[in-house]
């Protein structure tokens, strides 16, 4: 995800000259870290929130 906003010597991405040269890939790269991050998390705090089953009867 961070390559198109990548300004480096070696390789310039597509993005950085309509944004003026500015190297944006960290934005980029934190903003997909933190959507996946919180796609997981609302999952697991959907799975956490379920009621536990009922433990069997012991004789």
């Amino acid at each position: 995800m961070q390559v198109p906003f990548l300004d480096q010597t070696f390789y310039t991405g597509p993005f950085v000259k309509p944004l003026g040269g500015a190297d944006l890939s960290w934005i980029a790269g934190f903003a997909v870290a933190s959507g996946m991050y919180l796609a997981g998390a609302k999952r697991g705090f959907a799975r956490l929130s379920q009621p536990a089953p009922a433990a069997a009867p012991q004789d």
